[in-house]
């Protein structure tokens, strides 16, 4: 979800916009591999995470702001704080076969907190809806 208000200078295509960012992710059952000691290591996690954000946006309209078509270049500078909630099921050797405790990788449900910056740049498409 991302909410934003745009301001356009003296009526020309150039904006700024203040944004407010908020994103879900999770999965389930999913195997990583890690290259470990000459052999193969799959790591089988569950991850359920949430993404707050606010941004800085400026911009260059590249179609008329008042129509139903959005097409846009933008660049933004804001900041995230992601919450991680995690759980190691299992490390497995080779072919997932044969499991055991990994000291990197440990058995249980984790939580992890992680602040940071962010910049972007790109092209958005879409279509604008008004609100009055």
């Amino acid at each position: 979800i991302r909410a934003n208000y745009k301001y356009y200078f003296l009526h020309s295509k150039v904006f700024v916009s203040p944004q407010i960012v908020y994103k879900t992710l999770s999965y389930q059952n999913l195997y990583f591999m890690n290259h470990h000691n000459m052999h193969d290591e799959y790591v089988l996690r569950d991850e359920d995470a949430q993404v707050y954000g606010i941004d800085f946006m400026f911009g260059f309209q590249l179609t008329k702001p008042t129509s139903i078509f959005c097409l846009e270049t933008f660049a933004t500078l804001g900041y995230r704080h992601k919450t991680r909630d995690y759980t190691t099921l299992g490390t497995f050797y080779n072919n997932k076969n044969i499991s055991w405790q990994d000291e990197n990788h440990p058995i249980g449900k984790f939580h992890q907190d992680e602040d940071y910056p962010m910049v972007t740049i790109g092209l958005k498409i879409g279509f604008n809806a008004f609100f009055k």
